[in-house]
């Protein structure tokens, strides 16, 4: 009686622990399935290709990606459609012309566009990104104004802008820096004019104390 009690409770010990073996097992099972399923039909995500600049002798620079050299054949893609103006967003544009554009594209031998900048949806800027890549090939460049076509103009000695304009970088950077499609970032464009003081001046009172003007574009080029 004794003997057939202690059976009894030592597999009754042993029972949960056997029930989460498997469990455990099952649970293993189910995941590999997924893994070969994701495998299979192209689901699963392919490692972020590796871009980097390898620097040469004599000021020589190379572009690569994945180890191997890469030549950029792009565009500035900012397409407006007849009727539009300067604040047309293609990437919200429910007729998607990139895909029409980027086989054309395509056939041109284009393998990178550059967008001046993005839009402030990141489900359909990735879409736009995705599609270009993965239909056609073509990586995008990403860019940001640094607030230098914003009104009133910009701002570039002044602390607090510059921490905004910083801070709206790393969200894009950080928003897209895993989308296989984005090759790099690109920041402002001919910004440079505004040391002058002739395209969207900015100025603080540092600079305003400079009489020579050589100076004065000297400070602003620091300061940018």
């Amino acid at each position: 009686m004794r003997s057939s009690t202690s059976k009894l409770s030592h597999q009754v010990t042993r029972s949960p622990g056997h029930q989460r073996i498997k469990l455990v097992s099952w649970c293993l099972g189910v995941l590999a399935l997924l893994s070969i399923f994701f495998s299979i039909t192209g689901m699963a995500r392919r490692p972020r290709p590796k871009v980097y600049i390898r620097k040469y002798k004599g000021s020589r620079y190379r572009l690569f990606v994945n180890s191997k050299p890469y030549i950029i054949k792009g565009v500035c893609y900012n397409p407006v459609p007849i009727g539009q103006n300067h604040e047309y967003d293609v990437f919200s544009d429910p007729n998607k012309p990139w895909l029409v554009d980027g086989k054309l594209m395509q056939e041109m031998g284009i393998n990178t566009v550059r967008f001046y900048e993005i839009s402030d949806n990141p489900q359909q800027v990735r879409q736009v990104i995705r599609d270009l890549y993965q239909l056609y090939g073509i990586r995008s460049i990403l860019g940001h104004w640094l607030g230098f076509w914003e009104y009133p103009c910009p701002r570039y000695g002044d602390r607090d802008f510059q921490e905004k304009v910083k801070q709206e970088v790393l969200n894009m950077v950080n928003l897209y820096k895993d989308e296989e499609g984005v090759l790099f970032w690109l920041l402002g464009n001919e910004n440079n004019y505004s040391f002058s003081g002739q395209v969207n001046p900015w100025t603080n009172d540092e600079i305003e104390n400079e009489p020579d003007p050589a100076k004065r574009r000297v400070m602003r080029a620091k300061i940018y």
